[in-house]
């Protein structure tokens, strides 16, 4: 699966899951693959909340990772260091995450 986001001109974010491969305005962002794959869930509607559990359930559902609550709260604090400025995640109290990519 690869997603590609048009951010207002000239930038754009690409998630390449085949490849492992995220890049924002052609600059290449280091994550694993656990989380590219909770990155292009988030892409795939961008400013809409993904609600924890169906986060989860997605990217457990690609077969690979066997991943919890916990285990999601700790991969997006980390995947925050990484994405910003150029993109953030935000959560919303009891609903879920939204990717930000101004």
């Amino acid at each position: 699966m690869n997603a590609v986001v048009k951010l207002p001109a000239p930038s754009f974010i690409r998630v390449d899951i085949d490849r492992n491969q995220v890049t924002i305005n052609n600059i290449e962002i280091g994550l694993t693959a656990q989380q590219t794959d909770i990155l292009a869930v988030l892409c795939e509607k961008p400013g809409a909340v993904i609600h924890e559990e169906r986060l989860i359930a997605r990217v457990n559902g690609s077969g690979y990772w066997d991943m919890d609550l916990g285990c999601l709260r700790s991969q997006i604090s980390r995947m925050r260091r990484h994405l910003e400025p150029h993109a953030k995640i935000e959560h919303v109290r009891a609903r879920g995450y939204w990717v930000d990519l101004a």
